[in-house]
């Protein structure tokens, strides 16, 4: 194949790389890893024909071998013997594969490449020797962990990506044209060309099989209308069908291909929060949410070892997976799978077969479904209809749906109220509602006995759904985000004694908690709420978290006002988070608050009344904090007090992030040298707005902070100096961890640090509007 024929930077990228690595001397084996069609085997095919043309000189022989799915030592050996022009006698695979051995080794500087790996191989067994007289393997593998299986480096795998729109249509016109000359299409043409290419969705196999179909009928606009049609109702190419669809037969594990299947459900969605849509659908079998999760991901995490699932900011699939996906459930009348389509309307009932299954309608258009529509799905056990527009449900919508166990309506952002009939639905097991922010309205629940999922959050509810007291089998209950949701102490939640999963945070109306109304929730695995008051929530802390029998993760709530950073994230909403035990504080007295010995992130907004951090906080026992935010307290003066009686300073060992912004009260960081260890292991620190500060850190404290790797200071106008020291002896401040200085709009600045600065590896040095400041010197540890 001439080199011509390739496009696309990520090819070019991959062969210098696959170059670099046959370079190396201490590179053996490398891997090329990529989804079905992506290219692999075209890459590895340049490699052998470079090798014959041009590299004579580093390489004296290259061996292409196609391992199939269903290879055997004794086939592989064979057509490893045949390549290398060895004759392979009888049936003892140990002494064939001496002879391959000595066979290979006597072919010095050698390249074997094995195509289409699909387990692991045990090459002493086959008599593949790596690394002797310069002998070099690549392996091309549709399986990640097959890559990791034979010993590739992290940095000795190549991972092949799509192309680009822009690439693809390149590599589309090569393909159609002759002799490396691109195609020329008539303008009315090209348009529905190029809509063809992008249905490939960059992968080279889908590109090179629709042009050679679409070869000699260059000027002829309806043969392109027609494919584009087809391919656009999932009537994949067969020989594109077949290539993807064996990444799924691989799947021996049948719940693995149903877990698969189902992902085709969702268009764009996070790994944890598809984890626990499996597992509505009864697709992940356990008890405690934590051994869910896990579980979970680690089918997640195969699917992607599979090139069957794809992970940017969200877990998707690629197009023509997903295509293949639909082609294999559309022959199996049990799923509707029409996922951000634009449809403006309901499909024709006509779709909605008796036999059906499983239904997806997200991310669509559709405002209303008719009045009278009432679909004939007795065996429907799963309906998806999020992110639509829609604004009502007819009452008959769900009358022929008693067998619906998973019901998804949320991010309907104009749907007010739910249809009465959704009360018979006895059979239902989640029904999620989050993010129906106009939502006013859903019908009694006490009929729902074998509800154990229920997200109402982000709504307008004003009080919760009559019957929720009776579930008594619902293990997960989110309430957060209903401003104007009352819940009366002792009202609803003493009787849910099953709860795994319970968030009521930021329902600023009436909804605080009792620490009565959770203490008998002896199975909580995460609680996320504002309580009542300071008694409450010590009564929580001390009979629950402390004493080990509370929830693992939880997101503890106490004051008016938020409590926490805006541009604060964490997962909140998903257990089996260590970072996610979390206190917050708005508005509160002034009184003891004890904290959770296993807290990792304590955060404090708006508070009007706390001076001292020491005056109001404290532990019972050593912490395991590792956070601190606190941002627009005006009257807080200082942090800590540094004193060695203070139960706060003393636990302080396991701080790594503090963040303090818009503090107009204070003065200094600490009055008092810090006790040694207090700060010993702070890696990020961040002042913002703190006018009042005039020198910042002073350099004993800064021996303390060893393995600082970020200081950032901004918008503190009256900062005059960093590090200060008033002696003047110490020449060099050495911050051996040290990545990263930035300092921002800082007017008044005049010194970072008198003398020199080493930081760690290529510290980085940023500087912002600051027209006094003098230029320190940064030095890289050596």
């Amino acid at each position: 194949m001439k080199p011509n024929v390739f496009v696309g930077e990520n090819f070019n990228r991959n062969l210098k790389q696959m170059c670099k690595l046959l370079g190396d001397d201490q590179v053996f084996i490398i891997g090329v890893h990529g989804m079905a069609g992506v290219g692999k085997t075209v890459l590895v095919t340049y490699i052998e024909n470079d090798i014959n043309l041009n590299r004579k000189d580093s390489f004296k022989h290259v061996f292409f071998v196609t391992v199939s799915r269903d290879f055997s030592i004794f086939k592989l050996q064979n057509e490893v013997a045949k390549r290398i022009g060895v004759t392979l006698d009888g049936d003892d695979e140990r002494i064939r594969a001496k002879k391959l051995s000595l066979a290979l080794e006597g072919k010095e500087k050698s390249v074997l490449i094995l195509d289409d790996v699909w387990k692991n191989i045990d090459l002493e067994k086959v008599g593949i020797p790596l690394g002797v007289n310069g002998i070099k393997l690549i392996l091309t593998s549709r399986l990640e962990h097959v890559c990791y299986q034979m010993d590739c480096l992290p940095n000795s795998i190549i991972r092949m990506e799509p192309l680009s729109d822009e690439e693809a249509w390149e590599l589309f016109l090569l393909i159609l044209g002759n002799h490396a000359t691109p195609a020329k299409l008539p303008h009315e043409v090209e348009k529905i060309a190029r809509s063809i290419a992008k249905e490939c969705y960059g992968l080279p196999l889908g590109i090179s099989v629709m042009a050679r179909t679409m070869k000699g009928v260059t000027d002829d606009i309806r043969w392109w209308k027609h494919s584009l049609n087809k391919f656009q109702n999932f009537a994949m190419e067969e020989k594109i069908f077949d290539v993807l669809k064996l990444s799924y037969d691989n799947l021996t594990d049948k719940n693995m291909q149903n877990c698969f299947l189902s992902c085709a459900l969702y268009h764009g969605i996070g790994r944890k929060e598809l984890v626990f849509k499996l597992f509505d659908e009864g697709l992940l079998n356990d008890t405690r949410l934590e051994r869910i999760s896990d579980g979970g991901l680690t089918i997640v995490d195969k699917l992607k070892g599979h090139s069957l699932l794809l992970e940017n900011d969200y877990l998707h699939m690629h197009g023509l997976v997903r295509n293949m996906v639909c082609q294999i459930l559309k022959l199996s009348h049990r799923y509707m799978v029409k996922c951000n389509e634009g449809l403006t309307k309901v499909p024709a009932m006509l779709d909605w077969t008796t036999d059906l299954e499983k239904v997806s309608l997200m991310n669509n258009n559709i405002k209303e479904i008719p009045k009278g529509t009432s679909p004939n799905c007795p065996n429907l056990s799963t309906l998806i209809f999020s992110g639509n527009p829609l604004h009502r449900i007819p009452d008959c919508f769900f009358s022929n749906m008693n067998a619906l166990a998973v019901l998804d309506l949320s991010c309907n952002p104009f749907l007010t109220l739910l249809p009465k009939t959704v009360s018979n639905l006895r059979s239902l097991v989640s029904l999620l509602l989050g993010g129906c922010k106009s939502l006013e309205y859903v019908p009694p629940l006490e009929q729902l006995q074998a509800l154990s999922r229920l997200d109402i959050s982000g709504t307008s509810i004003e009080e919760v759904p009559q019957g929720l007291e009776m579930l008594t089998n619902l293990k997960w209950l989110d309430l957060s985000e209903n401003y104007n949701l009352t819940l009366l102490p002792g009202s609803v939640l003493p009787g849910l004694t099953n709860m795994q999963y319970l968030d009521i945070r930021y329902n600023y109306g009436s909804a605080k908690v009792n620490a009565k109304d959770v203490l008998g929730m002896t199975m909580l695995e995460h609680f996320a709420g504002s309580f009542h008051d300071c008694d409450n929530f010590n009564c929580y802390v001390q009979a629950t978290l402390d004493r080990d029998c509370g929830p693992k993760t939880y997101n503890l709530h106490l004051g008016i006002g938020p409590g926490y950073f805006s541009d604060y994230s964490c997962d909140y909403n998903f257990p089996a988070n260590n970072d996610c035990r979390i206190v917050s504080f708005g508005d509160c007295t002034k009184l003891d608050h004890v904290l959770p010995t296993d807290i990792a992130r304590l955060c404090i907004a708006e508070n009007k009344q706390w001076i001292c951090l020491c005056d109001v906080l404290s532990f019972r026992s050593h912490s395991s904090l590792m956070y601190i935010n606190i941002q627009a307290c005006p009257k807080l003066e200082s942090l800590f007090c540094l004193t060695s009686p203070c139960s706060l300073c003393s636990n302080l060992q396991n701080l790594e992030s503090l963040n303090l912004k818009n503090l107009e009260g204070l003065a200094f960081m600490w009055k008092d040298f810090p006790p040694g260890g207090m700060f010993s292991h702070i890696k990020h620190l961040v002042v913002s707005k703190c006018h009042k500060i005039e020198k910042l850190l002073a350099i004993g404290s800064m021996l303390l902070l060893k393995h600082l790797v970020t200081l950032d200071v901004k918008c503190c106008y009256l900062l005059k100096e960093i590090f200060t020291e008033d002696v003047g002896r110490v020449k060099e401040l050495t911050l051996p961890k040290l990545t990263r200085l930035e300092f921002r709009d800082l007017p008044q600045l005049e010194t970072v640090w008198r003398g020199t600065i080493v930081g760690g590896l290529s510290p980085k040095l940023n500087i912002i509007d600051c027209p006094k400041l003098t230029r320190p010197i940064l030095q890289s540890h050596s």
